[in-house]
C-alpha cells in the first residue's frame, strides 16, 4: 500500500493483468518543470525460495526505472533478505543464490543504493528502502509497528509540488433569508410525497432531497 496526502498531485501506476507479485507503484510530481517527478513503490517478496517471484519483482521495477529515468526513485517494502549486505554485495545462504543475485544485480544495474541502516525486526533488516539519490536523505529512524516489523520513517530534502486549495466558502447562517426557505421547502414537500412512494428507490429520493437543500442553500444564504 501507498498512501499519498491529497493536496499532493500523484498518479498510480496501473496494474498489469494477471500479475502475482505484490507490489505497487506511483508517481508524485514534484514541481510545474517537466520531468520533475518522483517514482515511489512498495514492494512485498513473501519469505519463500520462489525464484520467479524474485525475478518478477526485479524485471518490473527494472522497466519502471527505464521507462522514468529522470525521476527521482524511491522503492521500499519487506524484501525478507536480512542476510544481505547491501553495501558489498555479500549474502548468506538462508534462500537460493539466483533470488540474491536477481536483487543484487538489479540494484546495482539501476545505480540504487539501500539506506536503511537499522534493523527493523529483531536483530534483521527485512524492510528496507532503494533510492538514486541518498544524498537527500536528511534522517531516518525506526518507530513500532502494529506487528512484529518496526516502521522506517526517512525525512529527505525532496520538497513535493502542493496541490493550491479552491478558496473555501463560508455560509452566513445568520443573515439567511429563513422564510423563503421555508415556502420552498414546503413546496417542495408536497412535490415530493406526490413524486414518491414507501416503495421508491431510497437514492433517487436522497437525490432530490439532497438537490434541494443545495439550491435553498445557494438562492438564500449569503457567503463571505
Amino acid at each position: 500500500m501507498i498512501a499519498v496526502k491529497n493536496n499532493l498531485k500523484s498518479e498510480i501506476f496501473p496494474t498489469k493483468e494477471n500479475k502475482q507479485i505484490e507490489t505497487i507503484y506511483c508517481k508524485i510530481k514534484l514541481n510545474d518543470k517537466p520531468k520533475q517527478e518522483m517514482i515511489v513503490g512498495s514492494i512485498y517478496r513473501p519469505s519463500n525460495h520462489n525464484i520467479q517471484t524474485s525475478k518478477e519483482i526485479c524485471e518490473e521495477l527494472a522497466d519502471i526505472r527505464s521507462d522514468n529515468s529522470k525521476a527521482h526513485f524511491w522503492v521500499g517494502g519487506d524484501f525478507n533478505l536480512p542476510d544481505v549486505n547491501w553495501t558489498n554485495n555479500s549474502h548468506g545462504n538462508r534462500y537460493p543464490k539466483e533470488i540474491y543475485a536477481n536483487f543484487i544485480t538489479t540494484k546495482n544495474n539501476l545505480r540504487l543504493d539501500q539506506i536503511v541502516e537499522l534493523e527493523t525486526r529483531k536483530n534483521g533488516k527485512l524492510d528496507i528502502c532503494f533510492t538514486d539519490n541518498p544524498g537527500l536523505v536528511e534522517d531516518q529512524t525506526i518507530l513500532p509497528g502494529l506487528g512484529d516489523h518496526g516502521v522506517v520513517v526517512i525525512n529527505s530534502k525532496l520538497k513535493p509540488n502542493r496541490q493550491k486549495k479552491k478558496p473555501h466558502q463560508i455560509c452566513l447562517w445568520n443573515n439567511c433569508d429563513l422564510v423563503s426557505m421555508k415556502e420552498e421547502i414546503k413546496k417542495f414537500d408536497k412535490t415530493f410525497k406526490t413524486k414518491f412512494s414507501i416503495d421508491s428507490d431510497v437514492n433517487s429520493m436522497w437525490s432530490d432531497i439532497k438537490d434541494i437543500f443545495k439550491s435553498v442553500t445557494h438562492k438564500y444564504v449569503p457567503k463571505n
